[in-house]
């Protein structure tokens, strides 16, 4: 009963993939927005009869516990409105189904990361062609730049669908259908290009470089060393940067994300930094996920959520295996692109729950113990 169950549980997150992406498409909107965050509830009301008698990891229980009490600091912190209500609940969702659900109902991560991957690539290949042969567009009339976006809403959407469509096609990578996965990661690098997003471009590249050399670190105690001396080079060289920078020039390379940021926080009290508006309630979209979530959960909110974040690298460097190493790359690399983009807390795409799904991970017991539930 209990496989069967995981079984539904697994359709039913796949099927929420593709829920996901045709609201991205802006078909039957109605619908799709009411399923895209009722589905997510079905599949953790689910996993109740799943795991009934499992013991959960006593550091992400406590955490969790944590981040919803800050969450709920938050809320009262401000009138509440709807918008915020719902937002709160999503987000109470996406931690508790990638944190306590996803990590036990998948024996082979490999296998179900390959089906995200395929359903990634069917779906962006479906938007590409639904928009030039049915709509006769290719969609490129995006402000001043050419840049394409098919049926996504925004064509940094479509570039960073296409960013994870890679991170999954590295995660499954074969020898034997070599061909098949470098058509894939060449049509996901071409969407990028397409778009002209540079913050996935950026990363894009980061994450080869970086996947190259640590997989030439074969010690963790190396990679400390290294992660040592680019934190003293970083805290010795920030103050001299900042001391030179033009703001203003900074603004518009930045492509106006400093004014977004002061606009965002433009009202805000002394408390409203320290415990935040709660979720949904931002002016604008910052375009940086450290201020949305100082906006929303405030300075404690964002010390709760990097500290699960740096503990599951912790995890990870511990490991220091070839999975572990292409994990700890990809959540990086999460971090850095989000810099320049909100997009690491959201139930309303797939790309922040594939995210925590990894962080999840580095914390389950199969995960850590067995060789084969990996690689």
């Amino acid at each position: 009963m209990k496989l069967k169950l995981s079984k539904v549980i697994r359709v039913l997150f796949s099927i929420h993939i593709v829920i996901i992406f045709l609201s991205e498409f802006s078909l039957l909107p109605k619908l799709i927005y009411i399923l895209k965050y009722i589905t997510p509830g079905i599949i953790i009301l689910l996993s109740f009869f799943v795991n009934k008698n499992s013991n959960e990891n006593k550091f992400i229980a406590f955490w969790y516990l944590i981040y919803f009490l800050s969450v709920l600091i938050s809320l009262l912190n401000i009138k509440s409105n709807f918008i915020s209500l719902l937002h709160t609940v999503t987000y109470l969702q996406l931690f508790y189904l990638t944190l306590f659900v996803f990590p036990k109902i998948i024996s082979h991560t490999k296998k179900e990361f390959k089906n995200y991957r395929n359903i990634y690539f069917v779906m962006m290949l479906f938007s590409v062609l639904f928009s030039v042969f049915i709509r006769k567009d290719f969609m490129n009339d995006w402000h001043v730049r050419p840049r394409y976006h098919f049926l996504f809403q925004n064509p940094n959407t479509l570039a960073f669908y296409a960013l994870i469509g890679i991170f999954l096609s590295v995660i499954t990578f074969e020898k034997k259908s070599l061909i098949k996965q470098l058509l894939m990661v060449t049509f996901f690098v071409f969407m990028i290009v397409l778009s002209d997003s540079r913050t996935s471009l950026y990363t894009f590249i980061f994450t080869m470089l970086s996947l190259n050399i640590i997989s030439r670190i074969k010690k963790r105690h190396t990679l400390f060393n290294i992660l040592i001396i680019f934190i003293l080079i970083t805290l010795i060289s920030l103050p001299i940067l900042i001391n030179h920078v033009d703001i203003n020039k900074l603004n518009l390379i930045l492509t106006g994300r400093i004014d977004r940021v002061l606009l965002a926080t433009s009202e805000f009290r002394t408390i409203d930094y320290v415990f935040g508006t709660s979720p949904g309630t931002r002016i604008t979209d910052p375009h940086n996920y450290i201020v949305n979530t100082i906006i929303e959960n405030g300075i404690v909110g964002l010390i709760i959520v990097l500290s699960l974040i740096f503990s599951s690298a912790i995890k990870l460097i511990i490991r220091f295996d070839n999975t572990s190493k292409t994990y700890l790359v990809i959540i990086v690399s999460f971090l850095i692109y989000n810099f320049a983009e909100s997009t690491l807390v959201s139930m309303g795409n797939f790309n922040s729950i594939f995210f925590w799904i990894l962080v999840g991970l580095s914390f389950n017991a199969k995960f850590n113990n067995s060789k084969e539930y990996y690689e």
